[in-house]
């Protein structure tokens, strides 16, 4: 599977020959500083190694390589929410600094929103970027999303306490079927 956003830009299925371009792609302060603590760094081979295998176990895919003139440069997916949230998803994504600014998270941005509506059960698409992470918020705007909530100092960052903000786009035809679902009454 591949999803063209451009003739040098592209999404794709990780694979385990990406490791060591994944590591390079990622070993940014600048990167790790807008995800959650999870998100290593130094961000090294072995972290690389073993975040590609954790995205081989889901089908069909919902974390995608980010390819930059046939480099692997970042990643966007989603994570699927259960329960009684079993119809969202998160979006996260992050994009090397050397190919920052350029436009190109926007347009990946809304491919993966294609992706996602065609091939998961889900009306609502969520993302939480930080609020000094302009550029992220910038291309959740440029997408459609809407900011629908900030709580306040709920975020701990390097030391520092940050708002956290809830950013939706809404498939609203897909909300309008279920919600005329007897389930609904």
């Amino acid at each position: 599977m591949r999803i063209d956003i451009s003739d040098q830009i592209y999404l794709r299925p990780f694979h385990e020959s990406d490791a060591d371009d994944l590591a390079i792609a990622a070993n940014y302060r600048e990167v790790a500083d807008y995800l959650r603590d999870k998100f290593p760094y130094p961000y090294l081979k072995r972290d690389a190694i073993q975040f590609i295998e954790a995205t081989l176990t889901f089908e069909p895919r919902n974390v995608l390589s980010i390819v930059v003139h046939e480099k692997v440069s970042g990643a966007i997916g989603i994570t699927l929410m259960d329960d009684i949230y079993r119809n969202n998803a998160e979006l996260g994504y992050w994009l090397s600094p050397p190919f920052q600014k350029k436009g190109i998270m926007t347009l990946v941005v809304k491919q993966m929103i294609v992706y996602v509506f065609s091939r998961f059960p889900v009306y609502r698409i969520i993302s939480k970027p930080f609020p000094n992470n302009l550029g992220s918020i910038s291309v959740l705007e440029k997408n459609g999303f809407i900011l629908e909530a900030v709580q306040k100092d709920v975020l701990q960052k390097n030391g520092k306490i940050f708002d956290e903000l809830t950013y939706v786009l809404i498939h609203n035809e897909r909300l309008q079927k279920l919600k005329s679902n007897k389930l609904f009454s």
